[in-house]
């Protein structure tokens, strides 16, 4: 922020209001909470993000995101042809009481199955995966539709 910094290259002087410093935080806490979010003792996972990022077909997903669990890092991609999701949630650590993974499609698109091997549950209204005490590296593949 431009009325942070010194006038001169090198200075040690600053000028303007320094509670400003405060948006560039909170606009980046905000994004962080929209891709990982603590909530008591579990994780929300792409909770703010938007539907037309998954709708893209583009990844969507974040990569070594400190929480009070550990790291935790996940990858998720829509394949509107193949009506399947498919991607990976790595937990570093075994303290999470459980973690959601919300699959924000465009158009009504819901969340209809997921392949066993991943240990998740499909959510009630058919927005995401739940699962109980992660860990580790989890593949899934979700089939959705309408």
């Amino acid at each position: 922020w431009c009325e942070e910094r010194g006038l001169e290259p090198g200075t040690t002087k600053t000028s303007g209001d320094r509670q400003h410093l405060w948006t560039p935080v909170a606009v980046v806490r905000a994004m962080r909470d929209m891709m990982v979010l603590e909530k008591g003792t579990g994780l929300d996972l792409a909770l703010g993000t938007d539907r037309d990022w998954l709708g893209s077909g583009e990844p969507v997903g974040i990569a070594n995101a400190c929480t009070h669990f550990g790291t935790v890092s996940y990858q998720m991609r829509f394949d509107a042809k193949a009506a399947r999701v498919s991607g990976d949630v790595a937990f570093a650590k075994k303290s999470a009481a459980w973690a959601v993974l919300h699959i924000r499609l465009p158009n009504g698109v819901k969340v209809k199955a997921v392949d066993p091997q991943s240990k998740a549950t499909v959510l009630p209204d058919g927005s995401g995966l739940r699962w109980e005490a992660p860990y580790g590296t989890i593949r899934f593949q979700a089939t959705v539709g309408l």
